[in-house]
C-alpha cells in the first residue's frame, strides 16, 4: 500500500509541530510507522524518537512493524528493540527507574495493578470516613445526604481521580468558587443574543420548533436568579436544549451554539452545584486530604506506586529538576503521539515538559474519542490544533477511509450530522471494493401497538437477516497474498445495540 497525497504530507512535513487528524480507517497507524521510518531515514537514530501509543497492545503492534520495516538493516533493528516506543506509562516507569534517587523514589518500588490499587484506595477511603463519624458524625451524615450514595467510598475516589488526573489536588476545595449568578448571567447573554428575530428559520420548519422551544426557556429563565439553589435549578438547565438547527443556515447565531454547550453551560451548572453544596466543600475537602495521606502512606511503606503517581511524580521530577528537564528533552530529536483526543490535562502536561518546540507529532481525532470515562478530554487535541495554527502551521487532515463503504460511510455521516461531541470531518472511500448484490445498509422499523409484541418483530428479522447472509453475503478478506472475497460467517456479523 503506497501513501496518498495527504499522508505523505504529513510523514514528510517540516519545520513545525504536526498535527495529523486522522478520521476512522485512514491509516494514522500506518503514517505514524511512516514519520518514524522517514525519520531514521533522514538521520535521527531511533533510540533518539520518542513514540507513545495509548494501549500495550498498540504499542506492541507499532514496535512489530517497525522492526518488520528493518529487517534488511540489523543495525537499525537492534535499535529499535530497544527505543521509547511505549505507553505514556511506561514511558512514566522508564524515566523514574533511570532518575529514582532524584525523584525521591526507592529505586526497587513496583507498580500497584488496577486492582491492587483499588484495595488499598477504599482501605484508606473507608477509615477517613469513620475518623470523620468519629470527630464529627453529624457532618457525615449530611455529607451522605447530599451526595444520596449508598457506597460513599467508591464516590469518594471517583471524586479523588478526577480531581486527580486534572493535575488539581483537595485544596482545590478550599478555594472560593466565582458567584454562580456571574456564570449565570454569561450564559443568558450569549442565548439572548442568539435568539434574535433574524436568526429564526422560516415559519412551519421543524427548525422553528427549535427556535421557539429555546426561546420560552429563556422566558422563564428567573428562575435562575432566585435563591436559595434548590433541585428545579438543575433541572431548568438541563432543558436549555441548544442545536444549531434551531437558527436560519448560515446565521451567526449558530457560531455560538458551540460557546454554550461546550463552556458557557458547563460552567453555570459547575457554579450552581459549588453555591448548592457549599455548606459541604470543607467537610468532603478535609475528608480528601485525610484520604490522601493515608493512601500515600500505605503505599509509601509498600514501596509502591499507583499508574497516576507514575504521571504524577515525572510531572514534578520534570518540573523541579530544569537541569534534568533540559536533558530528557535534548535525549529526544522527535516525540510522536497517537491518539492524542484520549489524553486527560495531567498527561498533556508531562507531554509539554518533554517536547521541543517545533519537534512534535500527533495524531488523532476528537470523534473518535472514547475514554470520557477515564477522564480524557477531546479539547487537549483541538487547544493543540489550534496552537499550530496560530503558530503558522499546517494541519493535516487524513479524510480518506481505506474501511468501509462509501454507502456505510454516507450513513454514519447522516446519523451523527449535528450531533454533540462531532466536529464536521467528511470522509470519502479510499478504495475500491468487490461488486455485492446484497444492500451495505438496510433501515427497518419493527411497530406494534404492544411494545414487548414489537421487540419480538424486531428480534425474528434480525435472525432470519443472519440466517439469510449467513453463507450468502461476500466479505473482502486482506491477505499477505492480497485480497479475496469469502461467504460471511457468523463471527462476521455484530448486532448492536442502544443499551
Amino acid at each position: 500500500m503506497t501513501l496518498s497525497a495527504e499522508q505523505y504530507a504529513a510523514v514528510t512535513r517540516t519545520g513545525q509541530d504536526v498535527c495529523v487528524v486522522a478520521g476512522p480507517g485512514s491509516g494514522k497507524t500506518r503514517v505514524l510507522v511512516e514519520r518514524f521510518q522517514w525519520l531514521v531515514r533522514q538521520g535521527i537514530p531511533p533510540l533518539r524518537i520518542l513514540a507513545i501509543t495509548f494501549t500495550e497492545k498498540a504499542a506492541h503492534e507499532l514496535k512489530e512493524r517497525l522492526v518488520r520495516s528493518f529487517e534488511d538493516q540489523p543495525e537499525y533493528r537492534r535499535e529499535i528493540e530497544r527505543a521509547y516506543v511505549s505507553t505514556l506509562h511506561a514511558f512514566c516507569m522508564r524515566l523514574l527507574r533511570e532518575n529514582a534517587i532524584a525523584a525521591g523514589l526507592d529505586p526497587r518500588f513496583e507498580i500497584l495493578d488496577e486492582r491492587q490499587a483499588i484495595a488499598q484506595q477504599h482501605m484508606a477511603a473507608t477509615q477517613a470516613l469513620d475518623e470523620l463519624y468519629e470527630r464529627q458524625p453529624e457532618t457525615l451524615r449530611e455529607l451522605l445526604a447530599a451526595w444520596g450514595t449508598n457506597d460513599p467510598a467508591k464516590d469518594l475516589l471517583e471524586v479523588y481521580e478526577a480531581i486527580r488526573v486534572s493535575g488539581g489536588d483537595a485544596a482545590c476545595l478550599d478555594r472560593d468558587l466565582p458567584p454562580a449568578c456571574e456564570a449565570v448571567e454569561r450564559l443568558l447573554q450569549v442565548v439572548r443574543e442568539m435568539l434574535t428575530p433574524s436568526a429564526r428559520p422560516k415559519p412551519g420548519s421543524a427548525r422553528g420548533a427549535d427556535f421557539d422551544r429555546m426561546l420560552e426557556w429563556l422566558d422563564s429563565a428567573s428562575i435562575l436568579r432566585e435563591r436559595p439553589i434548590t433541585a428545579e435549578h438543575f433541572r431548568f438547565l438541563e432543558r436549555l436544549k441548544c442545536s444549531k438547527n434551531a437558527f436560519k443556515a448560515g446565521h451567526p447565531s449558530r457560531e455560538l451554539v458551540e460557546e454554550v454547550r461546550k463552556r458557557l453551560l458547563p460552567e453555570a451548572l459547575a457554579a450552581l452545584t459549588g453555591e448548592f453544596h457549599k455548606a459541604h466543600r470543607k467537610a468532603l475537602a478535609d475528608v480528601l486530604k485525610r484520604f490522601d495521606a493515608l493512601y500515600r502512606e500505605h503505599k509509601r511503606k509498600l514501596s509502591v506506586l499507583d499508574f497516576s503517581d507514575l504521571e504524577e511524580r515525572a510531572i514534578l521530577l520534570l518540573r523541579s529538576n530544569p537541569e534534568l528537564r533540559r536533558k530528557i528533552q535534548s535525549n529526544f530529536d522527535a516525540v510522536l503521539m497517537d491518539e492524542l483526543q484520549d489524553t486527560n490535562p495531567l498527561q498533556w502536561e508531562l507531554m509539554d515538559l518533554v517536547r521541543r518546540p517545533g519537534r512534535f507529532f500527533a495524531v488523532g481525532d476528537i470523534n473518535q474519542s472514547i475514554y470520557g470515562f477515564r477522564h480524557a478530554e477531546p479539547e487537549v487535541f483541538q487547544r493543540y490544533r489550534e496552537r499550530v495554527e496560530q503558530d503558522g502551521g499546517q494541519i493535516d487532515r487524513l479524510g480518506r477511509n481505506h474501511r468501509s463503504r462509501p454507502e456505510i460511510l454516507a450513513a454514519v455521516a447522516q446519523l451523527t450530522d449535528n450531533c454533540d461531541g462531532i466536529m464536521p470531518n467528511p470522509l470519502e472511500a479510499g478504495r475500491r471494493f468487490f461488486n455485492k448484490p446484497e444492500p451495505s445498509i438496510e433501515v427497518i422499523a419493527a411497530k406494534n401497538a404492544d411494545s414487548e409484541e414489537a421487540a419480538l418483530i424486531e428480534a425474528r428479522w434480525i435472525a432470519r437477516r443472519i440466517r439469510e447472509i449467513e453463507g450468502v453475503l461476500h466479505v473482502d478478506e486482506r491477505s499477505s497474498e492480497g485480497t479475496r472475497s469469502r461467504p460471511a460467517r457468523f463471527s462476521d456479523i455484530a448486532v448492536l445495540v442502544r443499551n
